[in-house]
């Protein structure tokens, strides 16, 4: 019995003293984290640019452990967020593209982390990726929703609309273009500028008409925004294009 006890002290012993640079099983000691990476990105508006920064993080459960802790759902770090000078938000998925995440981890797991320069390579996501979380062509992986939102009150939250880069920008709110993407991967917490940026986003209800997977409520935490004692203010209604 004693040996068994001493075991159990054992691994819990090696969960918790991991070094924070091992991104396998690093901050939840239920979860394996697939990838930590640190995401800058510049986009320009209407002339003048505006840069943003998260640190994301994708995990997934150990098995059937997920029945008892509930998972392991990214809270923070899910998404870019801009604030233009109109006061307009732009909201941008954290999460990068299949060839990007390809990319990484072909870098970072060869050799069990044994070259630092590995450990903290950065790449340039422009070349891989469109938007975010889109491969450039070609690619074997099917996309659906949008690339980016543009939310029309910073403060005030009303109307939302979204929209993909590599389609023709009809709309003058949708004339946006990234300058550009770096992510890098790292060892720390996930962590975005939502709170500073555009705080009255995480008050928000965004109404999709049954489209949920090509609306903001996507790439915003389910538990940070509808958890316990969480009271919405807003509510923002789907923006629907005009008619020639």
């Amino acid at each position: 019995m004693l040996g068994g006890i001493g075991t159990v002290a054992l691994a819990c012993g090696l969960i918790y003293t991991v070094p924070d640079r091992d991104t396998l099983r690093t901050f939840r000691p239920f979860c394996i984290n697939d990838l930590t990476y640190r995401l800058n990105v510049t986009i320009e508006a209407a002339g003048k640019q505006y840069s943003s920064g998260v640190v994301s993080q994708t995990s997934h459960s150990l098995g059937w452990l997920a029945l008892i802790h509930g998972g392991c759902e990214q809270t923070h770090g899910t998404a870019l967020s801009f604030r233009l000078a109109d006061n307009r938000v732009v909201l941008m998925s954290s999460y990068i593209c299949p060839k990007a995440r390809q990319a990484f981890k072909d870098a970072l797991y060869k050799d069990e982390y044994a070259q630092e320069l590995k450990w903290q390579r950065k790449m340039d996501l422009t070349s891989l990726c469109i938007g975010m979380y889109r491969d450039q062509p070609p690619s074997i992986v099917s996309f659906y929703g949008r690339d980016a939102f543009v939310i029309d009150d910073a403060d005030n939250p009303t109307r939302w609309r979204g929209f993909n880069f590599d389609r023709a920008l009809t709309n003058a709110a949708e004339r946006i273009r990234i300058v550009s993407a770096v992510a890098e991967a790292v060892g720390n917490s996930p962590r975005d500028q939502l709170d500073e940026v555009a705080p009255a986003i995480l008050k928000t209800t965004f109404k999709y008409d049954g489209d949920w997977g090509g609306s903001p409520e996507v790439i915003l935490s389910f538990s940070r925004r509808y958890g316990p004692n969480k009271h919405f203010t807003y509510t923002a209604e789907r923006e629907r294009p005009s008619t020639p």
